[in-house]
């Protein structure tokens, strides 16, 4: 390991790994950082002139010792991607520890939600890929309760027997909900 130190202060340290860690209270002269005579990091300690950059093994964002390519660490977690034109719209990743859930919009400020449009083969829905609970097929077809469907609306309704099946309901007063068969547009 190498230190870098001033008046007793490490301001630099390289590992064996060649990892470099710099202090919180870099002061160089004009309050920069400068690599290649570039000022790269100012007093705030946010990167700028930067052109691009290369990490190799994990990159973590307030997480010590990052166990994944990205970690972030926070309650309130928040990945956002923002137009370059309209920067108030975009699509952001949330993780929410208060309510117990994690989120995907695609929205605009002020306006709400966005449409969100993804693409893929088959869409599976559900807990785990053992518990798949809502499948949406290439070719259109929909299983719930059905990994693979064979129909355009297959339904597996378990344990019929307890009572539970399918329930139409209707928030109206007036009328009961209606399940309609037909065949030719009839």
């Amino acid at each position: 390991d190498y230190k870098f130190n001033i008046a007793g202060d490490t301001k630099l340290e390289i590992n064996s790994s060649g990892h470099a860690t710099f202090s919180s209270n870099i002061n160089t002269s004009g309050g920069q950082f400068q690599i290649n005579g570039t000022a790269v990091i100012a007093t705030d300690r946010k990167l700028t002139n930067i052109t691009g950059a290369y990490f190799t093994g994990n990159v973590g964002i307030n997480v010590n010792n990052p166990s994944e390519e990205l970690n972030i660490r926070a309650d309130s977690a928040h990945i956002r991607l923002s137009s370059a034109t309209t920067t108030t719209k975009g699509l952001s990743i949330i993780f929410d520890n208060a309510n117990n859930r994690s989120e995907i919009r695609s929205d605009q400020a002020g306006v709400n939600q966005l449409d969100l449009m993804y693409y893929a083969l088959d869409h599976h829905f559900g807990r785990n890929a053992s518990n798949i609970t809502m499948t949406v097929a290439d070719d259109n077809k929909v299983g719930i309760g059905v990994n693979n469907p064979d129909t355009n609306l297959e339904v597996n309704i378990k344990n019929a027997a307890d009572g539970n099946g399918i329930h139409l309901t209707s928030t109206s007063t007036g009328n009961d909900p209606t399940l309609k068969f037909s065949r030719n547009g009839g």
